[in-house]
């Protein structure tokens, strides 16, 4: 039973290790990904809005602008909900840990475990797009609301200026 408490242990610096690796190679890529997605998602919802408030309905410019929207938004999400899951997974080691039946055990068994949880737990780095918003599946939630006020504000100055023509 020790011994696999302590390969256990193991595989938590193992998985901690990698996912900071793993995290160091993609971050900038995610960043920048995110970035272009968030500006194409506000660009080409604009451009949709556009269409039906100026009753200029070009039905291949409306399609080719809904198809970007669609595309930039699953490809937002892929990449918000493989970190999340991730990160999901990863914070499972320690419930995994905490659900075994370590409360029969001896007092070094319980050492131990509790050793296999501040490993795991010590690890915790996760990609931040800001020092406050983790790239999760909230940061997905988050673009399309700030996405929908950017375009409702540009809409609304585009209105106002063509009336005031």
């Amino acid at each position: 039973m020790y011994e696999d408490l302590k390969i256990l242990i193991s595989d938590c610096r193992n998985v901690g290790f990698y996912t900071e690796e793993f995290y160091s190679i993609v971050r900038p890529v995610v960043l920048l990904q995110v970035a272009v997605c968030s500006g194409s998602l506000i660009t080409s919802s604009y451009f949709i809005s556009l269409q039906f408030l100026t009753y200029s309905m070009d039905f291949a410019k409306l399609l080719q602008f809904i198809v970007c929207f669609i595309l930039y938004a699953i490809q937002l999400f892929m990449y918000t909900y493989m970190l999340d899951s991730i990160n999901e997974k990863r914070d499972c080691i320690n419930f995994g840990l905490y659900s075994s039946d370590w409360t029969s055990m001896d007092i070094r068994f319980k050492k131990l475990l509790l050793l296999a949880m501040q490993v795991n737990s010590a690890t915790s780095t996760e990609i931040q797009a800001t020092p406050n918003k983790l790239m999760n599946l909230e940061l997905f939630l988050s673009v399309l609301r700030v996405s929908y006020n950017i375009v409702s504000f540009m809409l609304n100055v585009k209105m106002k200026s063509s009336a005031d023509k």
